[in-house]
């Protein structure tokens, strides 16, 4: 994509209306005969109130039930951008109110604790029972404790992960404003599938944006499992030019592969460090309720159809999200979002005896190093041979000669999409 039309694209996709963002990805047919259909949805994330939106849209009819343990959505999404100060925790509360009175779609503010597939019926902790024809969960994350010798959920109380936006992100907000002038912070980060593969990198850099104002003299170093990252040539160029000698980037074959994590010390295969801030990132698998159901494989993910994304272990229930295996599709809002769509769209078609359409995928990314300095990347997929496969043609990324004006408008293009999809998943 040229860097003129391509700036053209993301202008429309930050500044316009959450409608643009919603017709990235065909909007469902309306449904009609499919009275009484049950479909419950776990999770009410950026995967599950879009779903419940846009399955309501298909079939009018269907009681829609979304089942969602708080009261309140907080998303990860900006999370980055409250630890530098730039954003208010507000900014991340997102209230079900509007969902469920635009939509009629009944929140249960309940934990599911169990499926029974065979029955098709969700437990909640109120020990109320859900029979449904659809299940569509998406449930998010969960940690493997037991992947970093000494780093487990008590350690993760005094040193958070903050990779669940909430409490721990005003935690480690707080531990960076406590530190002296001149301290180090450690950012661990995980090999494999992992929520939000650049967002440890920006986070670096949200927290070199607080620091460099308020602590000068300061350190981040990021210890990485990988050997490489996205974008890795513009997080280092921005680094560099906003923040030099601030950040320190170590891949894993050069120490940055974390062993042993011991009351504060952190310890890799080449060296030892005793940061103030230790922010360590733990590698991740889906939520356990996806394990207590048999939806997961031998990797920790939810394998699935990728035209419906319905379970291939079993029937009758769809992943979304974090959770499932999407081949090449990162796990993103943005893809939660896509996958949401296709998987409603989809969900419409098999209650009223139908088939569900190939679909069009789409991931939107985008980065901000400071409120004036971001870049983005926008993808799109294809179903080929059997898996979600990038496309080579059509997306696009911010080039490393991009202008200031042009890195400045892709932080104002950023604030943009982020409200356009709060809009398009929970108004």
């Amino acid at each position: 994509m040229s860097p003129l039309s391509r700036r053209h694209f993301l202008r429309l996709l930050g500044a316009s209306s959450a409608t643009l963002l919603a017709g990235c990805v065909s909007a469902p047919a309306i449904i009609s005969g499919s009275k009484n259909h049950r479909v419950v949805i776990i999770g009410g994330g950026f995967g599950g109130a879009t779903a419940a939106k846009y399955l309501r849209l298909a079939n009018p009819e269907a009681q829609i039930t979304l089942v969602e343990r708080d009261t309140f959505f907080i998303a990860c999404t900006s999370s980055n951008q409250v630890l530098a100060g730039i954003k208010d925790f507000t900014f991340l509360s997102q209230s079900y109110s509007k969902l469920s009175f635009n939509y009629n779609i009944r929140i249960a503010n309940h934990t599911a604790t169990g499926i029974d597939a065979q029955a098709r019926k969700v437990e909640l902790s109120s020990g109320e029972k859900l029979d449904y024809d659809r299940l569509i969960l998406t449930p998010g994350i969960d940690f493997r404790w037991e992947a970093i010798q000494g780093y487990d959920l008590a350690a993760a109380q005094n040193s958070p992960h903050a990779w669940i936006a909430g409490a721990q992100t005003l935690q480690l907000r707080k531990q960076l404003e406590a530190m002296s002038d001149g301290g180090l912070v450690i950012i661990a980060v995980p090999a494999g599938h992992y929520r939000a593969a650049t967002a440890p990198y920006e986070r670096a850099a949200m927290m070199a944006y607080y620091l460099k104002r308020e602590k000068p003299r300061s350190k981040i170093i990021v210890l990485d499992s990988k050997e490489d990252f996205p974008q890795r040539d513009l997080f280092v160029q921005g680094w560099n030019k906003l923040y030099p000698g601030m950040i320190e980037w170590v891949p894993a074959g050069k120490g940055g592969r974390i062993t042993e994590f011991n009351n504060g010390t952190v310890r890799t295969e080449l060296a030892s460090f005793k940061p103030e801030v230790a922010n360590i990132i733990p590698p991740q698998q889906a939520a356990a309720i996806a394990h207590l159901a048999g939806l997961t494989d031998n990797s920790g993910w939810c394998p699935v159809n990728p035209l419906t994304f319905e379970s291939t272990l079993q029937p009758g229930i769809h992943i979304i999200g974090d959770s499932c295996i999407a081949d090449d599709m990162p796990k993103t809002a943005s893809a939660a979002n896509s996958q949401a769509k296709i998987c409603a769209s989809a969900v419409a078609a098999l209650l009223d005896g139908g088939k569900a359409e190939e679909p069009a995928y789409i991931n939107i990314g985008y980065t901000q190093l400071s409120p004036d300095y971001g870049f983005s990347a926008v993808d799109f997929y294809q179903l080929q041979n059997g898996r979600i496969t990038r496309q080579a043609m059509g997306g696009g990324s911010t080039p490393l000669n991009a202008s200031a004006e042009q890195l400045a408008s892709e932080a104002y293009y950023a604030d943009g999409w982020y409200r356009n999809i709060i809009a398009d998943s929970f108004s």
